[in-house]
């Protein structure tokens, strides 16, 4: 049988001892091994030491906390979407949301989107459109983004303001954790 090690009754080795494939045993090897391994481990780890259990992202890793995916729409004034954000240890919190507005047609109109922290606006940007009375309908969107750190937690919203003559269109809210 070429290939096959089989050791019965003991093994001692006074030198290094490399096994290339797999390493297979009908009984434990809790307390026969020292020294390093590297490789796969395959079974439940019991009796392994000095492993780090828990890995730390980079810095710079960008990491979802929350993601509102779902598109909602209107013709008001309003708080669109909110999150509440607890105290964390990031060193910043990027906020981002894609928004839209459709005008009315042979009307001028306008929206305004803002992202609100802790009850302050942070970012807002407005969308408007001028008709000449041709039958002109407009329609554009756009992604709005803010940074920075918010340790002690806040609640976050999207807010439209200044909504006339159209229809505004909110399709997320995501909050990123920066290590």
């Amino acid at each position: 049988m070429s290939g096959i090690l089989t050791i019965e009754n003991g093994f001692n080795s006074e030198g290094n001892v490399t096994i290339t494939g797999s390493l297979t045993t009908t009984q434990g090897l809790q307390g026969i091994f020292s020294g390093s391994f590297s490789g796969s481990f395959q079974g439940d780890g019991t009796g392994l030491t000095g492993l780090t259990t828990t890995a730390s992202p980079p810095a710079g890793t960008m990491i979802l906390i929350d993601a509102n995916e779902t598109t909602q729409s209107g013709t008001t004034n309003t708080t669109v979407k909110s999150y509440t954000l607890a105290a964390n240890t990031y060193s910043s919190i990027l906020i981002e949301t894609e928004c839209g507005f459709r005008s009315n047609i042979n009307t001028n109109g306008i929206v305004t989107f803002n992202i609100v922290v802790g009850g302050v606006t942070k970012r807002t940007h407005s969308l408007e459109f001028d008709a000449t009375g041709a039958g002109d309908q407009f329609e554009s969107g756009r992604s709005l983004k803010y940074s920075e750190a918010i340790t002690g937690g806040a609640t976050i919203t999207v807010t439209t303001t200044g909504t006339a003559n159209g229809t505004w269109e909110v399709d997320s809210l995501r909050v990123y954790g920066m290590i």
